[in-house]
């Protein structure tokens, strides 16, 4: 395995040189560009490879990041964790994954996360299966840097990044509602719970504006895809079928 003392052999440099150029501190230092490329060229040669393992016991950090969530079987949740993978790798970030469990403690995922000593981690837990105080005490406590993901509550501690669930059902509808539509259908998951709320509001907002207060219907479904499929076959074949559905 070749080591930074093979380069700075090759390169005629100090290994404490090769140590700042390689980990991208040559600025700082005052390092030449001229010795800077030399040190790039000889490490391209031998094939270096930085041992990252290594580095984070050195330094208490990795250069993973976690994503602390349930399953990845939705959509949005996939589509989150992929855009995660690409935003990362493109910075030179690797992304490790941690289960929130659907019953039970989730204790020993947040312990995991603290000890891979990750550089940070998101959050996505839309159903609050983790213990927030545990979480917040645990991450706080060894400088874990947090995002929430679609946290509906006030955040006090730590980053956020959440759609605007309520903005979004009220542009559907005033979009259908351009369109001619008047029976206008919601179709949510669960009833005052998680995004079901703000969704269902901004419905409700939207075709009062539009002027068809009398016409809401909203349709809970508990996720179940059974159940999905017989509320919406009982809808289409009944006497006043929608002419639009929006899924929320």
């Amino acid at each position: 395995m070749v080591t930074m003392n093979d380069i700075a052999e090759r390169a005629g440099v100090s290994r404490p040189t090769v140590s700042v150029v390689l980990n991208e501190r040559h600025k700082d230092l005052g390092i030449a560009e001229e010795t800077r490329l030399k040190v790039l060229a000889v490490a391209q040669e031998l094939g270096y490879r930085r041992n990252e393992l290594a580095r984070a016991v050195k330094t208490g950090k990795s250069r993973t990041l976690g994503f602390l969530a349930g399953t990845l079987h939705l959509e949005y949740a996939a589509r989150c964790f992929s855009g995660m993978v690409d935003a990362a790798e493109d910075r030179g970030f690797s992304i490790q994954r941690f289960r929130i469990n659907d019953e039970g403690s989730n204790h020993s995922a947040i312990v995991r996360c603290v000890e891979h000593r990750l550089a940070g981690v998101v959050v996505y837990d839309p159903d609050s299966r983790l213990d927030f105080d545990e979480m917040k005490r645990e991450f706080e406590t060894h400088n874990l840097p947090v995002v929430m993901l679609d946290f509906k509550s006030s955040l006090t501690w730590g980053g956020g990044v959440s759609s605007d669930d309520e903005l979004g059902a009220r542009q559907a509808v005033e979009h259908l509602a351009s369109l001619g539509h008047e029976r206008i259908v919601f179709f949510g998951g669960i009833e005052n719970f998680g995004t079901g709320i703000p969704r269902s509001a901004g419905y409700r907002q939207a075709m009062k504006n539009a002027g068809l207060e009398n016409r809401v219907h909203i349709v809970w479904t508990n996720w179940q895809a059974n159940l999905e499929l017989q509320l919406l076959g009982e809808l289409m074949t009944g006497p006043n079928p929608p002419t639009a559905i929006i899924c929320g």
